[in-house]
């Protein structure tokens, strides 16, 4: 898939694959945090028999943005 030249005429500067392993893992890890940051009302609400089904989500989450972290770079595309 090839870039579209910009409104000003400019052909689009080229894109790069810059993220690498590591930032991809802390951007899981951000989604995990406020997965499990948001679900801690219940938690409190319900007591420690909700902690697997938390767990799940939070790893559930993770895998997640971490594949569309490795999807973004993979297929980079400039944004119209």
């Amino acid at each position: 898939m090839s870039a579209s030249p910009s409104a000003s005429g400019a052909p689009p500067a080229a894109l790069a694959r810059s993220l690498k392993n590591r930032h991809i893992q802390m951007i899981a890890l951000g989604g995990a945090i406020g997965t499990g940051r948001s679900a801690g009302r219940l938690l409190r609400l319900v007591g420690p028999g909700v902690v697997p089904v938390l767990l799940m989500a939070a790893w559930r989450s993770t895998l997640i943005l971490r594949f569309l972290g490795e999807m973004s770079t993979q297929e980079p595309v400039a944004a119209p």
